[in-house]
C-alpha cells in the first residue's frame, strides 16, 4: 500500500524534465530552462540554489543530456554531444555543482549517436543499439573498452503491421537498473510491455500488462498512445513506472497510473 504526503513548494518548480532524490537533496532538472538544476533540501523541501548553464565552456552543459543517475551526495549524467560521463557533487556551502569525475567513453566507430545510456555497475553501461543492429542493447565495459551486443528485438508485430518502422523506433524503450547492478528493466514506449534482464543480458521475464487501452494491431493502434514515456525509478525492492492508462469508469479519457513491480 502506498501513502502520500502533500508538501507545498515554491513556484520555481514548473514542468520539470526529471525530479530525483539524492542524499539529503531533491534535484529538479528542467531542460527548457537556461539554468538546468534547482536544488532543494530533503525531506523538508526548502529551496537552496540553482546551477548548471547551457554552453560549451568547461563547466557548461551541452544541449543533449541523458537522464540523471543518483550517486552519493550528487548525480551523474552522460553528455551525449561529447560522449562523456560526468559525476557531479552538490556543494551546499558554496551553493554550486562540482564535477568530481569526467570520463570520455570509447564507443564503436559506427556508434554515432548514443541513446538511452545508463549505468549498470561501476564500470559497465547499457545503451541502445544503432539503427542497423539486430540486437536491442549494447553493453560497454569502460575498464576494458569491450562492447557486446545482446537481446534480439521482440517480434510483437509483423513487418506489415509495423508499416516499415525500424526496430529501434518501433521498440523504443526507457530503462533503469537495480541499485546493486544485478538486473535492469526496460519499459516499451509504444507497447504496454516490459522486460527484465540480468547483468549478463539474459532475458529473465517478459510482462504484458493487459489493461486498456491495449495495443493489438501494430503501430496504427498506438497513436496517440505512448504508454511508458517517463523514466522508471528503481529501489532495492521495487520498480516504479508511470503508464498511460484509462481512468476508472471513463474509457474516453487517459491518465497516468503509477505501477509498482518487483525485481523477480
Amino acid at each position: 500500500m502506498l501513502t502520500s504526503e502533500v508538501v507545498r513548494v515554491p513556484p520555481i518548480i514548473i514542468t520539470p524534465t526529471f525530479m530525483f532524490i539524492t542524499g539529503n537533496h531533491l534535484v529538479i532538472q528542467n531542460n527548457k530552462k537556461d539554468t538546468l538544476f534547482d536544488i532543494f533540501s530533503y525531506p523538508d523541501i526548502h529551496y537552496q540554489f540553482s546551477a548548471g548553464t547551457r554552453g560549451k565552456g568547461p563547466k557548461d552543459f551541452p544541449e543533449f543530456l541523458s537522464g540523471p543517475t543518483q550517486i552519493p551526495n550528487g548525480f551523474a549524467l552522460f553528455l551525449v554531444d561529447y560522449k562523456k560521463y560526468c559525476e557531479i557533487e552538490i556543494d551546499d556551502n558554496n551553493k554550486e555543482l562540482n564535477r568530481i569525475k569526467e570520463q570520455r567513453f570509447q564507443f564503436a566507430e559506427n556508434d554515432d549517436i548514443i541513446n538511452g545510456l545508463f549505468p549498470l555497475k561501476r564500470d559497465e553501461f547499457i545503451y541502445l543499439s544503432d539503427f542497423e543492429d539486430d540486437m536491442e542493447f549494447k553493453k560497454l565495459n569502460t575498464r576494458t573498452n569491450e562492447i557486446i551486443s545482446f537481446s534480439p528485438y521482440p517480434q510483437w508485430v509483423s513487418k506489415e503491421s509495423a508499416g516499415g518502422e525500424i526496430n529501434i523506433s518501433l521498440y523504443l524503450k526507457v530503462s533503469t537498473a537495480k541499485p546493486d547492478g544485478k538486473r535492469f528493466a526496460s519499459f516499451y514506449v509504444k507497447f504496454k510491455r516490459w522486460r527484465l534482464f540480468n547483468d549478463n543480458g539474459d532475458l529473465l521475464r517478459e510482462v504484458s500488462v493487459d489493461t486498456p487501452p491495449l495495443n493489438t494491431e501494430g503501430t496504427k493502434s498506438l497513436e496517440p498512445y505512448f504508454y511508458y514515456s517517463s523514466y522508471p525509478f528503481p529501489t532495492d525492492k521495487y520498480i516504479y513506472a508511470f503508464c498511460r492508462n484509462v481512468k476508472s469508469g471513463s474509457a474516453d479519457k487517459e491518465s497516468n497510473e503509477l505501477q509498482i513491480w518487483d525485481w523477480n
